[in-house]
């Protein structure tokens, strides 16, 4: 009974921390809800933001029976008679778009700064699970990383991704009032990955000027020959070149075991199989064993950009 009365006092006592220091925020000189216009000793750059039009999402739902219209039919059904060939049985899938949507460009705002933003997204997912509010302490920070930051924070509330955020200029201190939709946390723990990836893709086949032939696939369900159901993260058809890419914003090694057993039946070289990681080793003898273990060519979120390059080439 004496430890259940702990326990409580305990928790008791963290809910106080946490409200005080929200009132702390609250009452401090801060910035809410946007950047200050006044002329002050600290001037942060924005960047240019161009809001996405609402009436152009880049993500369509599809059914197996709902393709025509949308993408290029011919390079879609190219990709699934391919995995079909494989024996794998396709379940559903989605087409990815080049139109943007509202995800896209907080995806590329994060994955482009990911660098300064880093700290603010892994506190972000933390906050998914535990449903607390969050703060980062810029004080030593370069002024590129408070405005990164700032503006993020800005971005998220303006488009009611966050509750709220206030940002402290003389203590530099910035905190985070989360949401906890499905949508947003789905967005946190991985989504944004995916739709940064997808951009990245797009933004090459764009620049190329030449979009025939091309498709890509995202959140493929499938079973496997083996009949155990899984899902590939995208699937890229140019030219009948496949590219299959995987990515996680956690620890790479919890996957390697699923990634394997897919990749046993993708019949694709190993640099057409990649995984994406955050936090990937710089080191070439764990990448190697990686790739002798997984079937697959580990990158970083920095390398990505020119090896699809390369492989759409």
């Amino acid at each position: 009974m004496l430890d259940d009365i702990a326990t409580s006092l305990r928790r008791i006592a963290e809910a106080l921390e946490r409200i005080e220091r929200i009132l702390q925020a609250m009452t401090s000189p801060v910035e809410e809800n946007g950047m200050e216009e006044s002329a002050t000793e600290e001037r942060y750059t924005i960047v240019d933001w161009a809001p996405p039009s609402e009436e152009s999402p880049s993500e369509l739902d599809l059914g197996l029976s709902q393709l025509a219209d949308h993408g290029n039919q011919a390079a879609i059904q190219e990709a699934i008679n391919w995995l079909e060939s494989l024996n794998c049985t396709v379940l559903d899938y989605k087409v990815v778009s080049p139109e943007k949507e509202l995800w896209d460009w907080f995806a590329m705002f994060l994955g482009n700064r990911f660098d300064n933003l880093q700290e603010f997204y892994e506190k972000w997912k933390i906050s998914m699970n535990n449903k607390n509010s969050f703060e980062l302490f810029l004080n030593n920070s370069r002024d590129t990383k408070i405005s990164d930051n700032v503006q993020f924070a800005s971005r998220l509330q303006e488009f009611s991704l966050i509750s709220s955020y206030y940002y402290n200029r003389k203590t530099r201190r910035l905190m985070i009032i989360p949401l906890f939709t499905p949508e947003i946390n789905n967005f946190v723990t991985g989504d944004w990955l995916e739709y940064y990836i997808s951009r990245i893709i797009w933004n090459i086949i764009n620049s190329r000027g030449n979009t025939s032939n091309f498709a890509l696939l995202r959140d493929i369900k499938i079973t496997l020959p083996n009949n155990q159901n899984t899902e590939i993260d995208l699937l890229v058809t140019k030219n009948s070149r496949k590219i299959w890419i995987e990515c996680t914003s956690s620890r790479y090694q919890q996957s390697v075991e699923n990634w394997r057993q897919i990749s046993d039946y993708l019949d694709l070289p190993i640099e057409y199989k990649i995984a994406v990681a955050l936090k990937s080793p710089n080191d070439s003898v764990t990448r190697y064993s990686f790739q002798q273990v997984a079937r697959m060519t580990l990158l970083s979120l920095d390398e990505l950009p020119s090896a699809l390059s390369n492989l759409l080439s």
